[in-house]
């Protein structure tokens, strides 16, 4: 793939979709058992909290990760993209998508949807699971400065914001062809690239939002 043309990167979000804020429960596995496939640091400014490991983009051991989980809402049809506490679900055509833009870059782990009656929803779902980690914003340009540990906390009560508004900034030649990632900076966020965003939208895929992330420099 050549250099992306795009000016902005976008938040990927779980949206509402209809009168339902989707939940669900898992029916096996325990999320809590779940580790990164490598060794990570427990403590410094490298150290990710296990609570963000789905969202962390590194990749992670399938062991105890449910197989099957359980809407709590009513038989209908599900959207493409949800939220799971703090990790998230999409369908086949969601991850086909990912991956003509990121091939072979991000982990799917499937995970069948089973009603309360036992049955199992017809669409192919999977465990969507970033496998992309980035330090791309930049230390200065970005409202407030990054931290001396690269970390960026504008979003936080914490950040003391210089003039103008609150902006993480995104440097290109790191982010490069990267269409789906996580940032180091911004622990627990997903991210896209316009191109993705746009293909996503062209496609009708439900439950998808995007929110502002930051631009391209």
């Amino acid at each position: 793939m050549g250099k992306r043309n795009s000016l902005m990167i976008y938040n990927l979000y779980p949206e509402t979709v209809g009168a339902y804020t989707l939940h669900f429960d898992d029916l096996n596995g325990d999320v809590k058992k779940v580790k990164p496939e490598e060794d990570l640091p427990e403590f410094g400014p490298d150290c990710i909290m296990r609570a963000h490991y789905f969202r962390s983009g590194k990749r992670l051991q399938t062991e105890h990760i449910p197989t099957q989980i359980r809407p709590k809402r009513r038989k209908g049809r599900l959207p493409d993209y949800a939220g799971h506490a703090l990790a998230q679900v999409c369908s086949q055509a969601f991850r086909d998508v990912v991956e003509q833009h990121d091939p072979g870059l991000h982990q799917f782990v499937p995970v069948e949807i089973v009603w309360k009656d036992g049955s199992v929803y017809e669409v192919p779902y999977h465990w969507l699971i970033p496998g992309v980690r980035l330090k791309s914003l930049h230390p200065t340009l970005s409202n407030p400065p990054l931290d001396k540990h690269r970390h960026y906390d504008g979003f936080t009560s914490f950040g003391k914001p210089g003039p103008g508004p609150v902006q993480p900034v995104f440097q290109a030649e790191i982010v490069k062809d990267h269409d789906f990632f996580c940032e180091y900076g911004l622990t627990g966020y997903l991210y896209a690239s316009e191109k993705l965003k746009d293909a996503l939208t062209t496609a009708n895929l439900t439950g998808v939002g995007f929110g502002a992330g930051g631009p391209l420099v």
